[in-house]
C-alpha cells in the first residue's frame, strides 16, 4: 500500500496511520476511532510478518525503531528470526514461540473449530 499511495503515507503521522487512512477511507467512523485510539496510545499495534518485507525490511525496521517506538506506541511485532537486524530491535522485549505438540494442535482444533 505504501508504494500505491505515497501521498497519504508521506503526510501521515506514521506508516500505521497512513495504512489506516488508506484501508478505512470509505468508513469515516471507523477511521476516526482508530486514529483517535492511536493518538491516545490506546491501540496495540500488531505488526505481523516482518520477515516477509523482503528488500524493504531495513526500511520497516528503521520506521519501527525510529518513529513508532519514540511516539510511544505499544507494539507487538511478529517475525521469524531469519534476516532481522538485531541492533534495531534491542529496545524490544523478545520471546521465542515453540511449535505446538500434536496433542496441543488437536486440542486447538477441537475447541476452536
Amino acid at each position: 500500500r505504501l508504494a500505491e499511495r505515497r501521498d497519504v503515507f508521506s503526510a501521515a503521522w506514521n506508516w500505521v496511520d497512513g495504512y489506516v487512512q488508506v484501508e478505512f477511507e470509505q468508513q469515516p467512523a471507523v477511521l476516526g476511532m482508530l486514529r483517535q485510539a492511536m493518538r491516545c496510545r490506546r491501540a496495540v499495534l500488531i505488526l505481523d510478518g516482518l520477515d516477509e518485507c523482503g528488500s524493504a525490511l531495513q526500511l520497516f525496521q528503521a520506521h519501527i525503531s525510529g518513529t513508532l517506538v519514540p511516539q510511544g506506541h505499544v507494539i507487538v511485532a511478529l517475525s521469524r528470526p531469519a534476516g532481522l537486524d538485531e541492533a534495531s530491535l534491542r529496545a524490544f522485549r523478545r520471546a521465542s514461540l515453540q511449535p505446538l505438540s500434536e496433542a496441543q494442535q488437536q486440542n486447538v482444533l477441537e475447541h476452536r473449530l
